[in-house]
């Protein structure tokens, strides 16, 4: 959970950035009308937020359910396969469109982000296997108490 906690918080710094920090200057910025400059603004600010929100709800929906396992439900296959290639995308979230555009402190909020989306991502991977071993010891049990032998 701290590091679901760590990944939100690190993710609302990076949707302020633009509203706060500014967005990189570049030589094809500068070359832009004022019209045009507002636009690009608006369309970084859209995407920003649009990403963020998604994120965000992800994250949120990531935490009911590991709080709706603690209660009993059981964890699946399926559970630990689409939380990892939730957690895989969300790796390369901070860099899809490239660091041409991108501040040096975006870089390296994008690289945090990166960095906690690998662990729980590394973390979801063990787990499964943890998850894997468990049904194996569980089944072995199950065949020598019903079975009389071992497998």
């Amino acid at each position: 959970m701290t590091l679901l906690a760590l990944l939100t918080a690190v993710l609302l710094i990076w949707v302020l950035i633009p509203f706060g920090y500014g967005i990189k200057q570049t030589d094809e910025i500068k070359k832009l009308s004022k019209e045009e400059i507002s636009e690009l603004a608006k369309n970084i600010s859209i995407k920003t937020l649009v990403s963020y929100f998604a994120n965000t709800f992800i994250i949120i929906f990531f935490m009911i359910y590991i709080l709706l396992l603690r209660n009993k439900l059981t964890a699946g296959y399926f559970f630990f396969s689409i939380w990892i290639i939730v957690f895989v995308t969300l790796i390369a979230l901070p860099f899809y469109q490239g660091t041409d555009n991108l501040t040096n402190f975006q870089i390296v909020l994008g690289s945090l982000v990166s960095l906690v989306s690998g662990i729980i991502t590394i973390t979801l991977i063990v787990y499964a296997i943890q998850y894997y071993i468990k049904r194996k010891f569980s089944y072995y049990e199950w065949y020598k108490i019903h079975k009389g032998r071992s497998k």
